[in-house]
């Protein structure tokens, strides 16, 4: 019984690499069916022509010692041979350089679009956790990768069988113990192969970390975002140290397992190399000083032996690399199935009539304190609402709750009187137009960044309309193909490179193309000069009256058209009512008001 409980976790080790590999396999004749048909015909083909070669020495060799043999006889043999070989190495050539790089293409960017639209939906609360955000990173980079290498693993197999198969039989009709040497060989190099593979992701595992920080220091020094900041602080300097600390990390990483490095080559070259090299050898002179065998016996078992012992060393590097890549696998494989937290409800969203918050509490994974406490809300159609407070009181979050990128802790939320989680999720976060604080522009077209999404003409009119209200058209005017001008210089040299301001009227501008009931708008006016601010509040307000929108704002002066204001505090709402209500109230709201005024005045 001990026995059995000691073999169970080997046992389900062996399954879970059976099955990651056949998931990867699945996934690439879901993709790229061609890329795995032509490797195993191509595969086998070789094979059969490796058998042959061993075939073809034995009887070239013991042609020279035929009485009688002539040239024609010897180029009888070899012209088939050669003419073999070429076509062979031809369709090698054009398959390697012509017809798998383009399949690997394809396959790339199959697996990889599956990747991304499956962060596309997940839960934003993976972000949070960095063990997540790594696996994510990782199957990026190494998914495609070792797809392709399970399917040439497994085609090289088909190859090694029919090779080994060929040659083992003409072996071991010359001398049996050759092909007993060899398999004596090939299990010590099996035994060190482990270790390797085993000791190569432990050191993977460690460095990774160590190359994040490395890669992050690069991104900076060549990511336009940290330009400016780079050349007129000493951040600079800060970073190159972290570089050079992470540098010295990595080489102290290395340095750690160097010497079992050295260790296993040493061990395998002694146990392992000598004996194929020297035995084998010797033996065989042996033989034919005693006459037990040909030349020609001599020269085919000469050609096998390290075609042989490589051909059986690459088939169990084969199987010791399918658990290696499941590994791999694994981490992409578990991101794909990860099944997300918040999940979607079934009821059709209807059009918006109110939004109730009821006895909200909330707290991040990594948060031992709640971020939001006992909240309580209401906001209904048509209704202008600031939400406002100092760093940290927690706006932002209730506004990832209200979109439900997060589910709450405790309470609920309803919308029109029925919890938001009973509406299908797509409708309902699509009913949201909404500009976050740390909003993003796009290397694409002015159209193509309001969108979202591909520009068509018929859009034409709904892109302007949105520019207009975002108080863009000055902006829009100067710009050399209007709507159709690029934006960034990423890919094109002529492309725009907007201001802090301007690049937040794009932004707002989305929003407004948006067929949506609510707006939400993280401080919306954050980089904007106060005229622009106006200008902008002002539009805002005429052109979002048949909207809902909810301000998160530090600049109180876009809270004046509110009507109706909620002043948060570490997590909770300690005032709520109308400018005008507030400042009669004289407290935490009125000061910060009159705080900034002041600023203005100066």
């Amino acid at each position: 019984m001990k026995n059995k409980k000691e073999k169970t976790p080997i046992f389900k080790k062996i399954r879970r690499t059976v099955s990651n590999n056949l998931y990867i396999l699945r996934a690439v004749m879901r993709c790229t069916p061609a890329y795995a048909i032509l490797i195993m015909l191509q595969n086998v083909t070789n094979a059969l022509f490796n058998v042959y070669g061993v075939y073809f020495t034995k009887r070239l060799f013991d042609l020279f010692e035929t009485e009688g043999v002539t040239m024609g006889h010897i180029l009888s043999l070899i012209i088939p041979y050669l003419i073999a070989g070429l076509v062979l190495a031809v369709i090698d050539y054009y398959l390697s350089y012509v017809v798998f790089p383009k399949l690997r293409e394809t396959l790339r960017f199959k697996l990889h679009s599956e990747l991304y639209r499956k962060a596309q939906s997940m839960d934003i609360s993976c972000y949070d956790d960095p063990e997540f955000y790594n696996s994510f990173v990782w199957s990026m980079n190494t998914s495609d990768n070792e797809a392709a290498q399970v399917v040439e693993r497994l085609c090289s197999i088909a190859y090694l069988i029919i090779s080994m198969a060929g040659i083992i039989g003409i072996v071991a009709t010359i001398d049996p113990l050759v092909v007993l040497i060899i398999a004596i060989c090939v299990t010590l190099s099996l035994v060190f192969k482990m270790l390797g593979t085993k000791l190569g992701v432990k050191q993977e595992t460690d460095i990774n970390p160590v190359k994040r920080r490395k890669e992050y220091s690069v991104r900076v020094f060549y990511l336009a975002d940290y330009a400016k900041e780079i050349r007129t602080s000493r951040v600079a300097k800060k970073v190159l140290d972290e570089y050079e600390l992470a540098v010295d990390d990595e080489a102290c990483v290395i340095r750690k397992f160097a010497k079992r490095w050295v260790a296993i080559h040493i061990g395998q070259w002694t146990s392992v190399d000598s004996i194929q090299d020297m035995g084998i050898t010797l033996l065989l002179v042996w033989k034919v000083m005693s006459n037990k065998i040909s030349i020609g016996d001599y020269a085919a078992v000469t050609n096998s032996v390290w075609n042989l012992y490589w051909n059986m060393r690459q088939f169990i590097d084969a199987f010791s690399g399918f658990v290696e890549s499941s590994m791999y696998i694994e981490k992409y494989r578990t991101f794909l199935e990860y099944e997300n937290k918040i999940t979607s409800g079934k009821r059709e969203l209807p059009k918006f009539k109110s939004l109730k918050v009821l006895g909200l509490d909330f707290a991040y994974e990594s948060n031992e304190e709640n971020t939001l406490k006992c909240v309580d809300l209401e906001i209904k159609r048509g209704e202008k609402i600031a939400i406002v407070g100092y760093n940290g009181a927690g706006k932002t979050t209730l506004i990832k709750l209200l979109m439900r990128l997060y589910d709450p802790s405790k309470g609920h939320i309803e919308y029109n009187g029925r919890n938001i989680k009973d509406y299908k999720l797509d409708e309902y976060r699509n009913n949201f137009g909404t500009i976050f604080q740390d909003y993003k522009v796009f290397a694409a077209t002015v159209a193509e960044n309001v969108l979202g999404g591909e520009y068509t003409p018929d859009k034409e009119q709904s892109v302007l309309d949105a520019l207009h209200r975002a108080t863009f058209d000055d902006k829009l005017s100067e710009l050399p193909n209007g709507i159709h001008s690029n934006l960034t210089r990423e890919f094109d040299e002529e492309g725009v490179n907007l201001s802090g301001g301007e690049a937040q009227k794009i932004a707002i501008a989305r929003a407004f193309a948006r067929d949506c009931d609510l707006i939400i708008m993280d401080e919306p006016s954050s980089a904007l000069d106060p005229i622009s601010e106006y200008e902008l509040n002002h539009s805002i307000k005429e052109n979002s009256k048949d909207k809902t929108v909810i301000f998160i704002s530090h600049r109180l002066s876009t809270t004046r058209m509110a009507d109706r204001i909620y002043m948060f505090e570490d997590g909770r709402i300690v005032e709520q009512g109308s400018h005008d209500e507030l400042m009669k109230l004289g407290g935490k709201y009125a000061y910060m008001f009159n705080l900034q005024a002041e600023k203005y005045k100066q």
